[in-house]
């Protein structure tokens, strides 16, 4: 893990597509995200990464089958894999985990789910709301410019 991280963001990819419905529900299949919303959101958080090049992106979607994909230098996405809820909560708990004991960059993770959340706090991760991160991927914005 790079110790120059500026900041380091995880991302409980579902909670955020379902939270900020006003902004993907369009993209939505059968009132639910699948794909289309999936891809919606790594094209915006793909313009965040380029953005802002000290900082790095995890986001994270549970599924039946494991998978990662790298997307650009700083941005992967996961897929959780295995059976039951909750699944790519616990893998996020597990990667905070191991970020915060190898690596000084400020940890945060973006999800309304309290049970998440609150283990999050517990581990020194600071919290953020889906809606106060919707600014963020917003294409609406004008270009980031350095000070």
């Amino acid at each position: 893990m790079d110790q120059q991280l500026a900041a380091h963001i995880v991302i409980d990819g579902y909670n955020l597509l379902y939270r900020l419905d006003g902004v993907f529900g369009a993209r939505f299949e059968e009132g639910h995200p699948r794909q289309r919303a999936r891809e919606e959101l790594i094209a915006r958080l793909t313009l965040l990464s380029r953005r802002f090049t000290q900082l790095h992106i995890d986001l994270w979607f549970d599924s039946r089958t494991a998978a990662n994909e790298t997307i650009t230098e700083r941005l992967r996405v996961h897929y959780s894999g295995g059976k039951g809820k909750n699944r790519a909560d616990h893998r996020m708990v597990r990667m905070l985990r191991e970020i915060s004991t190898e690596n000084t960059a400020l940890l945060f993770v973006v999800s309304d789910d309290i049970t998440l959340r609150s283990r999050c706090r517990a581990l020194g991760v600071q919290i953020v709301e889906c809606e106060d991160f919707n600014p963020w991927i917003d294409h609406t914005l004008p270009p980031y410019q350095p000070a």
